[in-house]
């Protein structure tokens, strides 16, 4: 079984070690493994090129590469890169993106630059330098050609020259160069002929967003404080940070004409591989970002006027960039650039191209050749070139290798082998056949058991258990087994958006009728009112209410929300809200996590409480959009407990997304409810307010419980429970804060719902900004979804059950409450309550008019997923102790007309019976009169006869 460690120098570079018989043979055409050198021991350093042409160039497809462990103790990049070579095969042909990228690119990996450092390196170094030179004790980043001076007086090292020579021969574009000992994405110039200081090169912008596509995909990397250094967006300029002359990362740029940065990976230059996993997890889907870069600019070949032959080592120019590159021997050029307008220009000699305009959308390659002409006259002829996006590449190679893979248990007791287990099949939703290709945490009732990278593994499970299956690119999958299973138990795993835009008004209704269709067992939309403009206000409700194959009558079913875009600039929340939804709507009936939660739960969403707002929002202005089209915040719009307080914003009139937002909260039974912002990164909760209107913390009477709620989102967040995000100053301990504590707000949705609407409501502020950028958007979601989740599972922190009278029957608006908590809340209609509450034990008082009082002692412990508590159903006994004494109204009232029917009904029954037996005895007497007289008859007739 393949893992995340440190292999040796032998094991990591065998042009083998990466298949290990974990994959097929038919991925040898794509990767084949070659040696650009050997290092001063004579160690080969190994390259691995993987592409559909991987032997030799090929013109038209683009040469990237990779570059780890120049310094042999900086260790993490040598493990990323074999992790990432896994990843490429065994996708190649399931994942398109990576389809398209290994056929479009030719990817050149290198593991370690500096093997014979790497041999010697130590974990307990502590001072973190045996290995970071070679055998000769040179510094490999300080070996290369300077553009100032020699590099530091030594002759070139092998490793060097042998890196150097390798450049020469490949016309790479873009590269990275792997390292460790910080925590940041770094750009040229590594030197200034200036000293210290920011060292701009003349494409500054363009190395600023290569770092920045590294860096907004790692999130640790992104939030700049790391390793006691705070590096803005995750990135810095080489000399701002430190001089270095005789970098690898200049000498690319400055003379091989390759676009290269300097990744540093992570605080500790030698981790211990148990951390590598984590590892992984941050900087896989960087790695292939960055990847994906080399294909961002204009590209093409150079050719002559007559014959179209390509042009060697023409010279490539854009007007106001002192930086040109050379084409290759082919001709062949490709000019990475940011999204913008360029003029570019080729010449060789005496012989120029027009001045060629072109206007680059993002993310996109640009494929244009340029002739070259010896008429001058040709020369200042402006032309503009208008792209067309080519049609989408569609030919992918099915290629699905399958592996299977035993995790092995060690008994603590006799350290034997834990015998017999299950057998799980892990594979991609929609595909049962399509394996997931990287590697997967498995978790047995809530302890890591292995990382196994496999199609199929079997873990020795024998009892009832919770089975977890993580993995970067997909959302957590959840299995509930008995351990006594013996088919291969179905893992399903849904993939996590890998890119994330803004939905219209128009484009969020669209997603909610396409769950209709495609969800019809659990999804129905609703219309709560409109807005200002008209625009339907519209909810999606998640529930197992609606599958014909759900008991209704035996769910004990809880109501909650979920709510967005109160304020219209404040979008994170919305998108986060449209993406949740759609993924529990695929999710449910095979991951039993899911399933669970929306057959005790009925999920209401509401994405966009103010649409108005939304459709006129632009991240360039924070206010923008916040108010709806009357200009009234509607976070200030609700009635309030407080009493109007100046500036609350409570003097104007209701507006209609408030008035709809009380009227569908109050026809329903919810208990929590959250309401989704942006502007900081916290969890608040009530009150917002205080007696005083004066800020400080405004304690409510359920204080104990909002801090539980709010510390459950925070520490499902990767970073909001550390409390340390820098949003204007912010920092909140333990990434919470009482609301008023922080600001005081009057007429605010949270107060009301809890006061008035007896809804547990607590507000999320998703991220710094509030607005953020499409890019910016998919990491957001990445970091919400689990905690969003997590709230949705704690809403059922608390107790719960039915209460009804001593003949079973329901009673409604009994008062449930206890000394030790806040507000009290009431059953519904059908007996039914839900009573949030913190851990802990209370004295609960159960009362209701005509009725006695009963006190019932509950403990409350933390919320199992696996097994929730049994409910706590309640019998109450009528005041006097009688059956005739005056009870609920509604409950006497349906039993007294029942007795008033049947009543009459017997009466009837019996007036009938007394009629029919008068009816009988008159008919009987009749006949014996009838008798008589014919027997006097007889009489008299025999008497004559004598």
């Amino acid at each position: 079984a393949y893992a995340l460690a440190y292999p040796s120098w032998h094991m990591s570079t065998s042009p083998f070690y990466i298949f290990h018989s974990n994959f097929p043979l038919v991925f040898l055409n794509l990767n084949p493994t070659f040696s650009v050198g050997k290092s001063v021991k004579g160690r080969e350093l190994w390259v691995m090129a993987i592409g559909i042409h991987p032997d030799e160039h090929v013109p038209g497809i683009l040469e990237f590469k990779y570059v780890g462990n120049m310094h042999g103790n900086e260790v993490v990049g040598r493990s990323m890169l074999i992790s990432l070579i896994r990843l490429l095969l065994s996708n190649y042909g399931q994942d398109s993106r990576i389809t398209h990228l290994i056929k479009t690119t030719r990817i050149h990996i290198m593991p370690s630059m500096n093997p014979d450092g790497f041999e010697i390196a130590d974990m307990t170094d502590a001072t973190g330098i045996l290995g970071r030179q070679n055998a000769h004790e040179v510094d490999l980043n300080r070996n290369f050609p300077s553009r100032f001076k020699d590099s530091d007086g030594s002759t070139t090292e092998p490793e060097t020259q042998a890196v150097i020579d390798w450049l020469k021969k490949e016309q790479f574009v873009l590269s990275a160069n792997l390292h460790g000992g910080a925590l940041v994405a770094n750009y040229p110039f590594d030197d200034s002929d200036s000293g210290g200081g920011y060292s701009a090169c003349p494409d500054d912008a363009l190395f600023r967003e290569l770092a920045l596509t590294y860096s907004r995909y790692h999130a640790r990397m992104r939030a700049g404080d790391n390793c006691g250094e705070h590096f803005p967006k995750g990135i810095t300029n080489g000399n701002a940070w430190y001089s270095v002359s005789g970098g690898m990362q200049d000498y690319n740029y400055v003379f091989e004409d390759c676009f290269e940065i300097t990744l540093e990976l992570g605080c500790d230059k030698y981790p211990e591989p148990s951390r590598l996993p984590d590892y992984w997890q941050e900087n896989r889907q960087s790695l292939l970002e960055f990847l994906s870069a080399v294909h961002h600019g204009i590209g093409g070949f150079v050719v002559g006027e007559e014959g179209g032959e390509g042009v060697p080592g023409s010279v490539i120019t854009v007007r106001g960039i002192d930086k040109s590159i050379k084409s290759s021997s082919e001709g062949e050029y490709m000019r990475l650039l940011t999204p913008g307008e360029y003029a570019l220009r080729a010449e060789a000699g005496d012989l120029k191209s027009k001045w060629v305009t072109f206007n680059l959308p993002p993310g996109t390659h640009i494929k244009y050749n340029f002739t070259l002409y010896s008429n001058e006259s040709k020369w200042n002829e402006p032309e503009t070139y208008i792209y067309s996006a080519p049609e989408p590449d569609e030919d992918v190679v099915e290629i699905k290798p399958r592996i299977t893979e035993k995790i092995v248990i060690i008994d603590e007791e006799d350290g034997d082998e834990v015998a017999g287990g299950l057998t799980f099949r892990i594979t991609q939703h929609g595909d049962s056949t399509a394996p997931i290709g990287e590697a997967i945490t498995v978790i047995v009732n809530g302890e890591t058991t292995k990382r196994a990278e496999a199609n199929e593994v079997e873990i020795p499970i024998m009892a009832p258990s919770t089975v977890e299956f993580t993995s970067a690119s997909y959302y957590k999958a959840t299995k509930y087994v008995s351990g006594k299973e013996k088919e291969t138990v179905e893992v399903h795993l849904h993939p996590l958006p890998t890119v994330m835009g803004y939905h219209s008004h128009e484009e969020m209704l669209d997603v909610f009728h396409t769950l209709l269709k495609s969800c019809p067992g659990i999804a129905k939309t609703q219309d709560i009112g409109t807005s200002v403009k008209g625009k339907l206000l519209r909810v999606l409700k998640l529930s197992a209410e609606f599958s014909h194959n759900e008991k209704n009558n035996d769910r004990y079913n809880q109501e909650i929300k979920l709510v967005g875009g109160i304020h219209g600039n404040e979008v994170i929340g919305r998108e986060s809200l449209i993406q949740l939804a759609t993924y529990m709507c695929k999710a449910y009936g095979n991951d039993d996590f899911i399933t669970k939660l929306i057959h005790t739960t009925d999920i209401h969403f509401h994405p966009s409480m103010n649409p108005d707002g939304f459709e006129i929002a632009d991240y360039d202005d924070p206010l923008k959009g916040r108010a709806n089209a009357n200009n009234v915040d509607l976070n200030r719009n609700f009635p309030d407990h407080w009493g109007t307080a100046k500036g609350s914003g409570q003097h104007d009139p209701v507006q209609p997304e408030t008035e709809a937002l009380m009227n569908y909260t109050t026809s329903h039974w919810f208990t929590t409810s959250i309401s989704l912002h942006g502007g900081s990164l916290v969890a608040c909760y009530p009150f917002d307010g205080t007696e005083n209107h004066r800020p400080g913390y405004s304690k409510s009477p359920d204080d104990a419980t909002f801090i539980y709620l709010a510390k459950s989102y925070a520490s499902a967040h990767p970073r909001m429970w550390k409390g340390e995000e820098l949003c204007d100053g912010d920092r909140f301990p333990d990434g919470i804060s009482n609301g008023a504590d922080w600001y005081s707000l009057y007429g605010g949705m949270q107060d009301w719902n809890y006061m008035t609407a007896k809804v547990f409501e607590i507000t999320i502020e998703m991220g710094c900004r509030k607005y953020p950028r499409e890019l910016d958007l998919l990491q957001a979601y990445r970091d919400h979804y689990p905690a969003l989740l997590a709230h949705i599972a704690n809403s059922k922190q608390g107790f719960y059950g039915n209460v009804t009278d001593t003949a079973g029957n329901p009673i409604r608006s009994v008062n449930i409450s206890s000394e030790d908590l806040g507000i009290p809340i009431q059953s519904r209609p059908d007996g039914q309550y839900w009573r949030v509450a913190a851990p802990g034990s209370y004295a609960i008082t159960f009362s209701a008019e005509g009725y006695q009082p009963h006190v019932h002692h509950v403990t409350v412990g933390k919320v199992n997923w696996r097994v929730l508590p049994e409910p706590l159903d309640i019998q109450l006994l009528y005041a006097s102790g009688t059956d005739v004494d005056v009870r609920d109204a509604e409950v006497w009232g349906s039993r007294v007309k029942r007795y008033v029917i049947a009543g009459t009904v017997c009466v009837l029954i019996i007036a009938g019976a007394l009629v029919f037996a008068a009816f009988r005895a008159k008919r009987k007497q009749q006949h014996q009169a009838a008798n008589d007289i014919e027997a006097r008859v007889l009489i008299n007739s025999d008497s004559e006869d004598e």
